[in-house]
């Protein structure tokens, strides 16, 4: 399975398209995906406002979206600051990993 981030990543295109840019950039915009629990995406909210907006109004062109362009049959979970702390952070980038994927190609291709 994708993670959390990959899936979300690759739903942004969709939600523009289906979506009036100042409801994309006043809701969608600032989430931050977490992590995928079982058969559920868990998606960050900026507050309690936009959690309850999310949820109410745009959950199921949300979860379409993520759906339609992941192939995939997740549910989508709107979650704020105070429910953040069940659920697991990201892992940081390994230190080799992210000095690795710093240099440029072409300095890349030298050291190889």
């Amino acid at each position: 399975m994708k993670s959390g981030r990959a899936i979300w990543e690759r739903s942004q295109d969709a939600l523009r398209g289906e979506m009036t840019p100042v409801s994309y950039n006043a809701w969608i915009s600032g989430i931050e995906p977490i992590c995928v629990d079982g058969n559920t995406l868990i998606l960050l909210t900026s507050n309690d406002v936009a959690k309850n907006t999310l949820r109410n109004i745009y959950s199921q062109v949300v979860a379409n979206a993520v759906n339609s362009t992941n192939g995939t049959q997740l549910d989508v979970r709107f979650i704020d600051s105070k429910e953040r702390e069940g659920y697991p952070y990201p892992q940081a980038v390994s230190e080799s990993y992210a000095r690795e994927n710093a240099l440029t190609p072409s300095i890349r291709s030298t050291l190889s």
